[in-house]
């Protein structure tokens, strides 16, 4: 995003959902599972408390700006592999 841009929503999209669409896991402060401690410029972190083996997979996040292009979706995103009670974080 350019330094006009500025995120009014933020959504967080597993791989077992579409990441342009959704259902979202995550969608503005509205779950206890998944907290977003990022901002609304750059940073766009995710935690996941209570870490599981189905948490396993690809995240995307999706921005919806207050721009005329409307919105940002980060198509590579990141994977998250749990293995026993680690994990490991691929970007």
């Amino acid at each position: 995003m350019s330094g006009q841009q500025r995120a009014e929503r933020v959504l967080w999209s597993h791989e077992r959902s579409n990441i342009y669409d959704g259902p979202f896991i995550f969608d503005s402060n509205n779950s206890t599972k998944f907290q977003y401690i990022g901002d609304t410029h750059h940073n766009c972190s995710l935690k996941i408390h209570q870490v599981e083996h189905n948490d396993t997979g690809k995240y995307a996040f999706k921005f919806i700006i207050n721009d005329k292009e409307g919105k940002y979706t980060d198509s590579d995103g990141s994977t998250l592999k749990v293995v026993g009670k680690l994990f490991k974080l691929f970007s």
